[in-house]
């Protein structure tokens, strides 16, 4: 539990992933050791290679991003 810095109401956050630099650089370095058959895309699919967004369920303010990188 935390408190929203914008409605002042003491909330647990909603958690998403979004695609991060760390997604982009995994993807690449995959590329260039040669699995380009899909493999490549599997960062996408792994939300450790994503950052994470914390949001007030009430309000739908960002109280924080923890990014990968």
């Amino acid at each position: 539990m935390c408190s929203c810095p914008e409605c002042l109401q003491y909330i647990t956050t909603q958690v998403s992933r979004s695609v991060s630099s760390v997604t982009w650089l995994v993807c690449m370095a995959t590329t260039l050791m040669g699995c380009v058959a899909g493999c490549c895309l599997i960062p996408f699919c792994l939300d450790s290679f994503k950052s994470t967004i914390h949001k007030c369920p009430r309000c739908n303010t960002t109280i924080t991003t923890v990014k990968k990188l």
